[in-house]
C-alpha cells in the first residue's frame, strides 16, 4: 500500500510541521542530543520513499516507527525557543501564550474523538462472529477455544517445534505458544510456494509422497485444526486423509494432531 503523503500530513497535524521546524533549529544551534531524533525521523521517510519506489515493502509498514516521539520532542524543543525569545515581549508572549492553549485544546478534543472511534470499533470486533478466524487476524478478538488449542501447544511441546497451520493461527501460534510455524503470514520466507502447499494439504489434494516430504523438509511435528482449516477440509477428518497422523489434542473448536513416530 502506497501511502498518499499529502492524507498522512493531514494525518499527523501540526506536530509534523513543528517537528520539522524543531530539528532545523536544533540543527542551527548545533543541539547535538537531538541529532538521534532527527535522524529516527530522516530514516523513517528515507525508507518509506525508498520503497515507494522499490517494491519490496510496503512503504506504510515505516509509518508505525513511532514518528509522533521524535516530532513531539522536537516540536517541543520549537515551543521553548520561542518561549525564550517572547517572554520579554508583552504582545509577542500574549499571543504565544493563546497559541499553545488554541493548540492543546485542539489536541485534547482530537484524543477524544480518537479514544470514542476506537473504542467503538472495539465493541464492534467483540460482538463480530463471523466469520469465526478471519484474515487479517487482528480485525477481530480470537474466541477462546481456538485459544485454548493454542495453550495447549505451549505447555505440552517445545519451542522448536513446528507447527503446521493456516496463515491466521500461524500469526498467534508464534506470539502465545512461543513455536516456529511453517506458514505464517505474508511476510513468510517463500511465501507464495508455502501458501500453495499449505492450501493443498489441507484440501487434500497431496499424494502420500507429497505429504510426507512436506512434513519432513518443513520438520513439522504438530498439524493445527481449526475453523479455517476445517472450512478448507469441507467435511473430511484430517486423520481419515492422512492416517499416519495422530490425535494430540482436541476441543469444541480445534483439533491438533502430531506427526511424530
Amino acid at each position: 500500500m502506497m501511502i498518499p503523503l499529502d492524507q498522512y500530513i493531514l494525518g499527523t497535524g501540526p506536530v509534523i510541521f513543528l517537528g520539522l521546524f524543531g530539528g532545523i533549529l536544533a540543527i542551527i544551534k548545533r543541539k547535538k542530543h537531538y541529532f538521534p531524533l532527527i535522524l529516527w525521523v530522516v530514516v523513517t521517510f528515507l525508507f518509506a520513499s525508498l520503497f515507494s519506489l522499490i517494491r519490496e515493502q510496503s512503504p506504510l509498514r515505516f509509518t508505525q516507527t513511532g514518528l509522533f516521539i521524535p516530532l513531539g520532542i522536537l516540536g517541543a524543543f520549537l515551543f521553548e525557543q520561542v518561549w525564550l525569545f517572547v517572554r520579554f515581549k508583552k504582545y509577542y508572549f500574549i499571543c504565544y501564550l493563546l497559541f499553545v492553549i488554541f493548540y492543546l485544546i485542539i489536541n485534547l478534543v482530537i484524543m477524544h474523538n480518537s479514544l470514542t472511534w476506537q473504542l467503538t470499533f472495539i465493541r464492534q470486533r467483540i460482538n463480530a462472529d463471523i466469520p469465526q478466524v478471519p484474515y487479517p487476524p487482528q480485525t477481530m478478538y480470537p474466541l477462546t477455544e481456538w485459544m485454548d488449542g493454542i495453550r495447549w501447544l505451549r505447555n505440552n511441546s517445545r519451542k522448536d517445534d513446528v507447527v503446521l497451520a493456516e496463515i491466521t493461527a500461524g500469526n498467534f501460534i508464534p506470539a502465545y505458544a512461543g513455536n516456529f510455524v511453517y506458514f505464517g503470514q505474508s511476510n513468510t520466507v517463500d511465501y507464495s510456494r508455502k501458501q500453495y502447499e499449505v492450501d493443498n494439504f489441507f484440501r487434500a489434494r497431496l499424494s502420500p509422497g507429497q505429504v510426507e516430504i512436506l512434513l519432513k523438509s518443513g520438520r513439522i511435528k504438530f498439524i493445527f485444526v481449526g475453523p479455517q482449516e476445517r472450512e478448507k477440509l469441507a467435511g473430511k477428518k484430517l486423520e481419515e486423509i492422512y492416517p499416519d497422523i495422530k490425535y494430540a489434542f482436541s476441543n469444541a473448536l480445534v483439533t491438533i494432531y502430531s506427526t511424530a513416530d
